[in-house]
């Protein structure tokens, strides 16, 4: 599966135009086993695909930054990998449950 298509790219803000935002919009969402990447912003950089957003997982959750690449070479113990919902729409952080 393709992580990201090119109408997630294009509507993606690029990285701080989100900043300072209380309730910022999430453009897509990749989950493997308990771990879930909300997509905030992202750009291309030093020759990748740079995304922000927060990552959760049952351990709790944070923000930060993290790759494309970084995502599509994560595998399970079982050796899935990073899938992206399909069915996501972009919608507000406080929309997204947890």
């Amino acid at each position: 599966m393709k992580l990201l298509t090119k109408e997630i790219k294009s509507k993606l803000p690029l990285l701080y135009l989100q900043e300072g935002e209380n309730d910022p919009t999430v453009h897509a969402k990749f989950f493997l086993g308990p771990f879930t990447w909300y997509v905030l912003e992202g750009q291309e950089a030093d020759g990748g695909f740079l995304f922000f957003g927060e990552v959760v997982s049952n351990m709790g959750s944070e923000f930060g930054y993290f790759t494309l690449e970084e995502l599509e070479e994560v595998r399970s113990p079982i050796g899935t990998s990073v899938e992206r919902d399909i069915h996501f729409s972009p919608k507000p952080l406080s929309e997204v449950a947890r």
